[in-house]
């Protein structure tokens, strides 16, 4: 498919197109920036970021509540961010394994993204976000790797965040009370069947009083609370009102300067790459290329 394709396809909501798009964000180069900058005017429902530490059964929560959305009619996106494979560079694609039931379903779409060496998340997250919701995609899940209490990226990409946790797991409430647990959205006890599951809930309840009604146990691999989750997910998102909106409104301007350090972070990286002793202009020519990013990327 060429770039009009592409973009054509997209503006019909066709996997395939999807499919492809993703790929060439994936790649980058010119191509991959003449459809950022020729996307369709579009932005997703809801973006949920899901971490946790791993084993908590994320994959699993995330494609019980993928299905459990797309019986309600909405379109849904997963992007499962998997660590590199050494060999290829690419995902490992664990966790889209773990999702084929959901995937499997006509109005769930769920791509892998290898970090690449980028942290817990794809650097290639973003985008892949704004070309699902060109798509027509309505909610959109963002899985992280899994590294824990200081897995923080996702906060600059989510409109909210579930943490996931489960008994047994080695999960000590002192621990959580700073990091994500803190400006997590909603807190996850899953794996609700195993021992301890209950104490672990009635702790992290105490701990975090001021969220206690958002902090609730599932069972993802027995479907188990997940419709409760959903509605709470829905519920927290559109209550948002008053003092809410000027706090999400501060967490915009935040998000933006987040995205604005890393582009610059990136772009300074290639072009001293190839820097040479001597030149000049080096910081002219980084802020040239994150202008032309950010330009390129808002369309």
């Amino acid at each position: 498919m060429n770039t009009e394709e592409i973009i054509e396809g997209l503006r019909r909501g066709e996997r395939r197109a999807l499919a492809r798009a993703i790929t060439v964000i994936e790649d980058g180069g010119e191509e991959a920036e003449r459809i950022l900058g020729n996307l369709p005017k579009s932005e997703p429902r809801l973006v949920i970021g899901v971490t946790g530490p791993p084993g908590s059964g994320k994959s699993t929560l995330i494609g019980a509540l993928a299905k459990e959305f797309a019986s309600r009619g909405r379109r849904v996106g997963v992007i499962a961010v998997d660590p590199s494979s050494r060999i290829t560079g690419g995902a490992v694609l664990g966790d889209r394994v773990r999702m084929m039931d959901a995937g499997a379903w006509e109005n769930i779409y769920i791509r892998s993204l290898a970090t690449r060496g980028g942290g817990s998340l794809s650097e290639a997250a973003e985008n892949v976000i704004k070309v699902m919701a060109a798509a027509g995609i309505e909610l959109i899940f963002i899985e992280t790797v899994g590294s824990g209490q200081h897995d923080l990226e996702v906060l600059g990409l989510a409109d909210i965040v579930l943490l996931v946790l489960s008994a047994g797991a080695g999960d000590e409430i002192q621990g959580l009370k700073s990091g994500l647990a803190e400006v997590s959205d909603i807190i996850v006890v899953n794996k609700a069947d195993r021992p301890g599951a209950e104490s672990l809930l009635t702790g992290l309840r105490i701990a975090f009083q001021e969220k206690a009604e958002r902090i609730l146990k599932v069972s993802a691999a027995r479907s188990e609370g997940v419709e409760a989750l959903a509605d709470l997910i829905e519920g927290y998102v559109e209550g948002r009102t008053g003092k809410d909106r000027r706090i999400l409104r501060e967490a915009l301007v935040e998000k933006a300067m987040t995205r604005l350090r890393r582009l610059v972070e990136e772009e300074a990286e290639k072009y001293l790459e190839g820097w040479k002793p001597g030149d000049e202009h080096a910081v002219e020519e980084i802020i040239r290329r994150v202008l032309r990013r950010v330009i390129g990327h808002e369309g």
